[in-house]
């Protein structure tokens, strides 16, 4: 992928100044080159890109701690130490928030406390929608993000999804990030796994409907931008 003149910024649609990777290689083991091939790649405008970073940096930790995958325990003995030597809000965030879970760690902050995490599943999605559809996103589009506690793969929390017209499914980073979403007009929901996180994100949550009863128990948060 190569900018030009015409090139806009995937997140806001302002001119872009660079090329970015829509997950960050930070979260990937430095020698696995297989994996950094199948990670999307979308033009961005430098400020999109630094405040999309500081997200990353945040979960870049909360992810890999809490995740059992191989690519993420090289991660931990590669990286984590440094970054955690070196920012003192990450280390006290993961000071205050880390907790036993049945999976092994976790952290006992609700999503809709998250910020950062809230931040960073927004910035993802953009990121994806830009990549699929080629054009960017709405700034002000209205984002529903819920935890999905479902067992099992990620193809039985499919249900979920409010919009179902032509479903698509796809792997990236190997197969270390998996999404189905559907994008009918103006309606789109994403359905995304990644590092143990099971996430759905929508535009979509109309009031009586199943998808409303289903996530009324589950940690959400409805985010506007």
């Amino acid at each position: 992928m190569r900018l030009t003149e015409a090139s806009l910024c995937g997140y806001c649609g302002e001119p872009a100044t660079e090329i970015e990777h829509v997950i960050a290689r930070q979260f990937f083991p430095a020698a696995d080159h297989e994996r950094k091939k199948n990670i999307p790649r979308i033009p961005a405008c430098r400020a999109c890109n630094a405040a999309k970073q500081k997200s990353e940096d945040t979960m870049g930790v909360f992810l890999t701690v809490s995740s059992s995958d191989e690519s993420a325990k090289k991660v931990m003995e590669e990286r984590i130490g440094r970054t955690l030597r070196k920012n003192q809000r990450i280390r006290r965030l993961i000071r205050d928030n880390l907790v036993a879970t049945e999976s092994g760690v976790g952290f006992g902050v609700p999503l809709d406390e998250q910020g950062e995490e809230i931040d960073f599943w927004d910035w993802l999605v953009r990121g994806l929608y830009y990549y699929e559809l080629q054009t960017p996103m709405r700034v002000d589009e209205d984002l529903h993000i819920a935890l999905v506690d479902v067992k099992g793969p990620l193809e039985r929390s499919r249900p979920l999804m409010p919009v179902r017209r032509n479903v698509q499914y796809r792997t990236y980073a190997g197969k270390d990030m998996q999404t189905y979403f559907s994008v009918d007009g103006d309606r789109q929901c994403w359905l995304i796994e990644f590092r143990n996180r099971k996430i759905l994100v929508t535009n979509v949550i109309e009031a009586g409907s199943q998808l409303e009863q289903d996530l009324h128990e589950m940690p959400r948060y409805r985010l506007s931008r």
